[in-house]
């Protein structure tokens, strides 16, 4: 295989034999779940580089929503705002940016557009017992509605008995 180096990078001439043996090629899908699994590592720039080559492959809200994610993860609130939105725009029933969007506004200080954000989402998906716990964390930390944030997170526990919903319980129990 013919390389040279030009400006510290290696060229190599991929029209005549391959660099490497064939493999499957990356679907939209698995790109979606590579940047997930770099956004569970914290490593953003990995994160959004998988989703924004997912977005290239194809428009779905999955890929706009992890960069929104990126940018929500990096305190880039303008971005990730508009990210999620677009999801929402693409696709109206990709209800994920929803909760996004919540904690968007949330940790950026805007609690009544927070608060709305997470009772669209509630309404959309209230079988997502991550966003229950976050949203009874909200309500904690907003009005101090202490029976009301624990059924919220005893009715996310019923649904996934999650350690940081125990945790998150156990928190308020030694609140009393």
């Amino acid at each position: 295989m013919l390389k040279r180096v030009v400006f510290g990078f290696i060229i190599a001439v991929t029209g005549c034999a391959p660099m490497e043996p064939p493999r499957p090629s990356m679907t939209t899908q698995s790109l979606i779940d590579v940047g997930t699994l770099h956004l569970r590592q914290g490593a953003l720039a990995d994160a959004g580089a998988a989703f924004s080559m997912a977005l290239e492959l194809s428009p779905i809200p999955e890929a706009l929503d992890g960069l929104g994610c990126v940018h929500l993860l990096g305190q880039e609130w303008d971005q990730a705002e508009q990210y999620f939105k677009k999801a929402l725009e693409v696709d109206p029933s990709y209800t994920r940016a929803l909760s996004n969007l919540a904690l968007l506004y949330e940790v950026s200080g805007d609690t009544r557009q927070a608060e709305a954000y997470y009772r669209a989402a509630i309404a959309a998906e209230g079988e997502n017992f991550k966003l229950r716990n976050n949203f009874a964390a909200f309500l904690h930390d907003k009005e101090r509605e202490h029976g009301k944030t624990v059924h919220l997170l005893r009715q996310a526990k019923a649904m996934a008995p999650h350690p940081i919903i125990q945790k998150n319980l156990e928190h308020l129990e030694g609140d009393r």
